[in-house]
């Protein structure tokens, strides 16, 4: 991709195209609300899991509550951790 590309804003413009084009056939196209960590533990297990951290008061926020449940129904885990868990 040439810098010249990214600066007269070609970049952008192609992927709000793709975005446009995957929106009308009837795909949800999430942007927000990816999970922290995604870990696969090597040698000891198979898979991989979401790990969403959290500190103080944060919450989940809805469009993370999303993300964790289209992970979930993929069979992907998704673990919340906060200060407690470490």
């Amino acid at each position: 991709m040439k810098t010249s590309d990214v600066k007269k804003g070609r970049v952008k413009n192609f992927e709000q195209r793709v975005y446009e084009h995957l929106v009308a056939d009837g795909f949800d196209v999430l942007r927000s609300g990816y999970p922290d960590f995604m870990v696969r533990r090597n040698g000891r297990y198979t898979g991989i899991a979401a790990i969403e951290v959290k500190q103080g008061s944060d919450k989940v926020r809805h469009n993370q509550k999303v993300m964790h449940d289209m992970f979930k129904e993929a069979g992907i885990p998704v673990y919340v951790k906060t200060r407690g868990h470490i």
